[in-house]
C-alpha cells in the first residue's frame, strides 16, 4: 500500500447525514491492483486522494484483452458512490464503455461482482460520480469488457458506510437499508424533502423481496410515495438518485396519465395480498410517504 503525501492536491469529500456518520473516500485506504503494469504506472495511484490527470499520476496497465483495476477496501461497505477521474491529457475514450462493478468476490479477478455502472464517455481530465444504490462490497472493480485496450484511471473514489450499521430510533431495517414510515400526508415534493432532512431519500425499491418487504410497511388500501417520477424526464421514469426504472410493480394498466393529468409521480399500493403495486398520480396529491436510508 503507498503511503500518501499530503498536499494541495489532495481530496477528500466529507459526508455527513442525519442518523448516519458517512465514511470520507474509502479507497485512500485500500489496497489496488490491476490486470497488469505499463511502465511505473501503478495500481495504488488511482488511490492516493489526488485528481491530478496527467499520466504521471495515473494507473496504466498494458494493451490488456479486458483489462481491470481493482481496490480492496479491506472490510465490506454499503456503498452509495464511486466517483472516476479520467486522463486529461490523452486518449480519454480509452474509458468508453468501461464497467464498475462491485461485491464481494475474487472469482474473476472480481469483474463477475454485480455491476454498478456503465462508463459512456467521461472527458478528458473530468471526474464523474456513479450512483451505486447502496450496493454491498468489499472489492470495487473497474474492467473494459470485449476488447484489448489500455486502462488508466487517474483518481476513484469510494463513497459508503460501514455494512451493519444499525438504524436510528425508529426505523426498520430489511437487507442492508433502514426504512422510515409516516403517518401523516404531504406532496411527493414535500415528502421528498422530508426524507432528505432525515438524512435518507424517498424509498428506491430495486428487488421483489424489498417490494414485499415495503408492502408490509403499511396496512391495506393505504396509498404512499416512492422515489420514482418522470417530472424532469417525460416519458422516462426514474429514481431520485437518478438511476433509471428496470425493475416495475404497475398496477394493471398503468402508468396511463389518466385522463390527460400530469400524473408524474408514483404512489405505492399496498395490498393484504404481496407483493403490492405501483400507480401513477398527480403530485400535489397528499399521501403518506417511505424514506430509507442505504
Amino acid at each position: 500500500m503507498k503511503i500518501l503525501d499530503i498536499d494541495d492536491n489532495m481530496y477528500v469529500k466529507p459526508r455527513t447525514r442525519h442518523g448516519f456518520q458517512y465514511s470520507g473516500n474509502l479507497a485512500m485506504n485500500g489496497v489496488a491492483t490491476q490486470s497488469s503494469l505499463y511502465g511505473n504506472r501503478d495500481a495504488s495511484d488511482a488511490i492516493d486522494g489526488k485528481r491530478n490527470t496527467h499520466y504521471e499520476s495515473c494507473t496504466h496497465t498494458l494493451k490488456d484483452s479486458n483489462p481491470w483495476w481493482r481496490v480492496d477496501l479491506l472490510n465490506e461497505y454499503r456503498i452509495t458512490e464511486v466517483t472516476l477521474t479520467n486522463r486529461g491529457d490523452c486518449c480519454p475514450e480509452r474509458l468508453d464503455g468501461a464497467e464498475i462493478r462491485i461485491g464481494n468476490s475474487l472469482e474473476n479477478n472480481g469483474i463477475n461482482n454485480p455491476r454498478c455502472a456503465v462508463i459512456s464517455h467521461i472527458p478528458a481530465g473530468e471526474a464523474h460520480t456513479f450512483q451505486c444504490s447502496g450496493m454491498h462490497g468489499r472489492y470495487v472493480v473497474v474492467v473494459i469488457p470485449g476488447r484489448s485496450e489500455w486502462l488508466t484511471l487517474c483518481e476513484l473514489e469510494v463513497y459508503g458506510t460501514p455494512a451493519g450499521r444499525p438504524c436510528p430510533e425508529g426505523w426498520k431495517k430489511s437487507g442492508s437499508s433502514c426504512y422510515y414510515t409516516t403517518t401523516v400526508i404531504k406532496t411527493w415534493e414535500e415528502s421528498r424533502k422530508d426524507c432528505n432532512e432525515r438524512g435518507a431519500h424517498l424509498v428506491i425499491i430495486n428487488s421483489k423481496e424489498e417490494q414485499t418487504f415495503i408492502n408490509g410497511l403499511n396496512g391495506p388500501g393505504n396509498e404512499t410515495w416512492i422515489g420514482l417520477t418522470n417530472v424532469d424526464t417525460k416519458g422516462t421514469w426514474k429514481w431520485v438518485d437518478g438511476t433509471p426504472l428496470t425493475t416495475a410493480y404497475w398496477k394493471t394498466g398503468k402508468p396511463s396519465s389518466y385522463l390527460g393529468a400530469d400524473q408524474d409521480c408514483v404512489e405505492f399500493f399496498h395490498r393484504s395480498s404481496d407483493p403490492g403495486e405501483w400507480n401513477d398520480e398527480e403530485c400535489h396529491k397528499s399521501n403518506n410517504w417511505i424514506c430509507e436510508i442505504f
